[in-house]
């Protein structure tokens, strides 16, 4: 009786070279093949049946041919196997790290600077290597060149950041703003490496050299270092100590490859298409 109400619950949906599937049980196939397949499906679920249908009597024809069998189809799917798995082997071991409330406090303990972020002040001078000579307005690299360095000087002997924002910066945002510009945190990798690397280089109160970018060059001047919450960086600790859990399980895989070359020239051959 219990199989009679389940069955009514969950009936037959669709039937497919003669194998019945309710809705429940394709639904989950989709899920469980993933990438696009699912969108695939449900954008169009009559032609992705069809479909899928097709695809099926292709393969068992295949098989009766035994193209499994010939090459070079053989090989291609036996490559293929192998970085399917390879792939899912690495899936697999990504859900079995076993990472507790207390790792990631510990890790996040450990690691403060890590989670910190620099709150900044920003002077941008604008230049432009492209107007045409005569052109009224526009301000060449050297001319901005020379102009961060005066204000470089004048900074450094006390003048006002501020003031200096307001006169002179050609960033409209932060201008606004007198000079705020969003917190920078270490492992932003919206910034150039280097103005990154100035900046977590100061102290509070400290002011950077000019940094030149394409378009023009920057002063900073650190404000404060802040600390991030736990709270805010729980996720992010999580998925890096999933990362190292993973990248050890890797770099243990790495020393078991074994490769030994025993012609050298075959290392300089092509192969053939």
């Amino acid at each position: 009786m219990a199989a009679i109400g389940a069955a009514a619950a969950d009936p037959v949906a669709v039937t497919i070279n003669g194998r019945d599937y309710t809705r429940a049980e394709f639904e989950q196939l989709m899920r469980n093949i993933g990438g696009n397949i699912p969108a695939q499906f449900n954008s169009n679920r009559q032609g992705f049946l069809d479909m899928f249908a097709l695809t099926q009597r292709f393969a068992e024809e295949a098989r009766k041919l035994k193209v499994h069998e010939l090459e070079p189809y053989k090989s291609r799917i036996a490559y293929n196997e192998m970085m399917q798995l390879a792939q899912y082997v690495l899936d697999v071991k990504n859900r079995e790290a076993k990472i507790l409330p207390e790792h990631q406090r510990a890790y996040y303990d450990k690691n403060p600077n890590k989670y910190s972020a620099a709150r900044i002040k920003v002077l941008y001078l604008a230049f432009t290597n492209t107007a045409l000579p005569g052109a009224a307005g526009g301000r060449t690299e050297a001319d901005a060149q020379a102009l961060a360095a005066r204000l470089k000087a004048q900074l450094s002997k006390g003048a006002d950041f501020v003031k200096l924002v307001r006169e002179y910066s050609d960033d409209p945002d932060s201008k606004s703003k007198d000079g705020d510009f969003p917190d920078i945190k270490p492992s932003d990798s919206s910034l150039p490496t280097n103005i990154t690397q100035a900046v977590f280089a100061l102290k509070p109160g400290e002011i950077s050299e000019p940094i030149r970018q394409p378009n023009g060059y920057y002063l900073f001047r650190l404000e404060q270092m802040i600390q991030q919450p736990f709270e805010q960086v729980r996720d992010d600790i999580y998925i890096e100590l999933q990362k190292e859990f993973l990248d050890q399980w890797v770099e243990g895989v790495r020393k078991s490859v074994q490769v030994e070359v025993k012609d050298e020239s075959f290392l300089q051959g092509q192969a053939r298409p």
